[in-house]
């Protein structure tokens, strides 16, 4: 049986969420605030309790990862999670702001 997943973005000028739905329930999210025009701040990833280790925060980090391509952003990753992901990922690398 294949899960259905999918991800949605509310944002403002200020901040956004991406929230991670599994079968059309919600099951985790990622936000971020705007530090600068083309500078975004990523403090938090979270997976719902029983749905941990199914690699679902990976989805919620592509996410991320193509939507700073997408809008020229940088990212600044203050959530442990995204820290490690960039560190472990060259390809991501890409978006990590440096001053």
């Amino acid at each position: 049986m294949s899960e259905k997943i999918e991800i949605k973005l509310d944002q403002d000028s200020q901040k956004g969420e991406f929230s991670l739905f599994v079968n059309d329930k919600p099951a985790g999210e990622m936000t971020f605030i705007y530090k600068e025009k083309n500078v975004i701040d990523v403090d938090h990833t979270g997976v719902n309790p029983e749905l941990k280790g199914l690699g679902l925060g990976k989805h919620l980090m592509e996410e991320l990862i193509k939507f700073a391509k997408e809008n020229d952003l940088k990212v600044i990753p203050s959530c442990p999670y995204v820290k490690i992901m960039i560190e472990r990922n060259i390809d991501y690398q890409q978006v990590l702001y440096s001053k």
